[in-house]
């Protein structure tokens, strides 16, 4: 059980680096120009769902109901299931990148670990990659 915990605190974790993440990026996006300036925050952030949290729910076979606690902070948290968690960060990405669909289709492709995942894959730093799957950032 100790481990399940573990696991669900690393995607927890993930989760709530992805949320501020995208908070940070809402107040930076006023046209579709700022999405393009932006856009490998997009990406990245399409990673990290992708890496530290999509792998793990597939590899643990965790249900969709599954109750998850996101720490946002300090004194802040979102309580969601895995489901419903997904369903908002990846809404809330797509949303931010609406007026880009070249941008919502790679990130369709990351989340989706087809051949551009693979691409950004292979230029993303071990460093960041061992950072996202251990949450020692």
């Amino acid at each position: 059980m100790g481990l399940l915990n573990n696991e669900l605190h690393k995607a927890a974790i993930v989760a709530g680096q992805i949320i501020l993440g995208l908070e940070h990026l809402e107040k930076q996006i006023y046209s579709k120009y700022d999405i393009l300036e932006h856009k490998e925050d997009f990406l990245f952030l399409a990673y990290m769902c992708r890496v530290g949290i999509i792998d793990r729910v597939e590899l643990k076979g965790w249900p969709p109901t599954l109750p998850i606690v996101i720490p946002l902070g300090i004194f802040r948290t979102r309580e969601e299931t895995i489901s419903t968690m997904l369903i908002f960060i990846i809404t809330q990405l797509k949303e931010l990148a609406s007026s880009q669909e070249d941008i919502i289709a790679v990130i369709d492709d990351i989340l989706e670990k087809g051949e551009i995942f693979y691409e950004y894959d292979s230029i993303i730093p071990y460093d960041i990659k061992n950072n996202l799957l251990s949450n020692t950032y």
